[in-house]
């Protein structure tokens, strides 16, 4: 092996024979273990080893030359130091190669300084610690999952939420998850947790014989590494048990509210009907009233008049009964209506109409009805007085506009004509 070649490697050569005596080295190796390389020519590798793994060191290099091959020197885990002149000692990783030449056989050690990652290990782990003592320290849960979801740490906190006992590890998630949440988490595993989105679930304490379960919110985030896969799963939960009890409570309380209140609108609503019929039913009375004394004058009047008074009085009862009875029409019509509130007056002025036809024993085949109606809705305060007026001119144009016989038309219009006002006309082209 040429001495030039050595310097050109970036870091340490250590060429030691088979007596475990160093031949040579590199200005790399002086260095690292800041000797000269005339101090170490000549010397037992073991100057370069701490007193600590000095007395095994022989053995090794014995088993070395048994079955000489190329690998890294030390067990997996194992931390391999080197022992610098000044009595220091610095984390190394060592290869070693067998060399066989003409002079013999010989060991090639190439020795990598590694204190730059063991101190960026040590400040991670020491990252890793505070932010446990972190995590253990917050009231919430904190948690980390692998990418299928199954557990890597879980706070302390969280061990006190499940009242899983410290260092449990082996707990199956399927027994922890409610069976109605654990399909719906799942769903969501793929959706809300990729968003950061909260769901929530109830999860099982781990004493299984009491089968008690606690409600508590989720939020977790995916870690991916830079190549864009998936590595880990960070989540914090809360335990909201109390505050869902509560709002279960109080949701049951406003559905039986809700439903006391909708029974006491439904018994209001009936007996409001109630009302209405029995208003329109002692309408009628009245109408039957007044429609037995009109049959009664009309009857009992001398076969020769004074026929003027007799007449007049038949039409002052009409005209009440007529009247009575359009009031009537509009208390029954709300008592078929679904609501109490108001009345189509579209549908109410078309039965009044054609019951005040033929109660003025209108001709159909010479005086005709046209009704333009929109479907406006008029509360009853409204209602009765606009009815009122509606037989008052419907039964005027039946008994004065076409007395000289012809044919004509009645019209009748309803329609909005302004945001908040409504306009009703009656019209005809009789003799008026």
């Amino acid at each position: 092996v040429c001495s030039s070649d050595l310097e050109a490697v970036p870091y340490a050569m250590v060429i030691a024979d088979s007596r475990g005596h160093i031949r040579l080295v590199n200005s790399r190796a002086e260095i690292l273990f800041r000797y000269q390389r005339g101090e170490m020519t000549g010397k037992p590798i073991e100057m370069l080893i701490p007193a600590r793994f000095q007395a095994d060191h022989p053995a090794h290099r014995s088993t070395f030359q048994q079955a000489p091959r190329t690998r890294p020197m030390g067990a997996a885990g194992r931390d391999l130091f080197g022992l610098r002149k000044d009595g220091s000692e610095v984390p190394v990783e060592i290869g070693l190669n067998p060399l066989v030449t003409a002079e013999g056989e010989f060991v090639l050690a190439s020795i990598v300084n590694i204190s730059d990652r063991k101190a960026a290990e040590n400040a991670l782990r020491e990252s890793a610690r505070q932010i446990t003592q972190l995590a253990d320290a917050m009231p919430q849960m904190v948690w980390t999952s692998h990418p299928d979801g199954s557990p890597d740490y879980r706070n302390h906190r969280w061990h006190q939420f499940m009242r899983l006992p410290e260092g449990v590890s082996d707990w199956d998630m399927n027994k922890l998850v409610h069976p109605d949440d654990l399909q719906r988490m799942r769903e969501k595993w793929g959706a809300s947790l990729v968003s950061g989105l909260p769901y929530e679930c109830q999860g099982r304490l781990w004493d299984w014989r009491t089968e008690t379960w606690r409600w508590h919110l989720h939020r977790a985030l995916p870690i991916h590494d830079p190549d864009g896969k998936l590595v880990k799963w960070v989540g914090t939960s809360t335990d909201i048990n109390d505050h869902k009890r509560l709002s279960q409570e109080l949701e049951h309380r406003v559905e039986l509210r809700t439903a006391a209140l909708q029974h006491s609108l439904s018994e209001k609503e009936l007996l409001l009907k109630e009302v209405h019929h029995r208003v329109k039913n002692n309408l009628q009375v009245i109408c039957s009233l007044l429609w037995m004394q009109i049959t009664y004058v009309r009857s009992d009047a001398p076969a020769e008049p004074p026929a003027d008074s007799t007449a007049s009085l038949v039409e002052q009862l009409s005209e009440a009964h007529r009247r009575v009875q359009s009031m009537a029409m509009i208390h029954e019509q709300l008592y078929q209506s679904e609501t109490l509130e108001d009345l189509d007056f579209s549908r109410y002025a078309d039965s009044l109409a054609t019951r005040l036809f033929q109660a003025c024993c209108a001709d159909p085949s010479r005086i005709r009805l046209v009704l333009s109606a929109e479907p406006i809705h008029l509360t009853i305060d409204q209602a009765i007085p606009c009815g009122l007026i509606l037989n008052e001119l419907i039964s005027n144009a039946l008994k004065h506009a076409f007395n000289d016989g012809g044919d004509g038309v009645i019209r009748i219009v309803f329609r909005m004509c302004a945001p908040g006002r409504v306009e009703l006309a009656v019209t005809d082209n009789g003799i008026g």
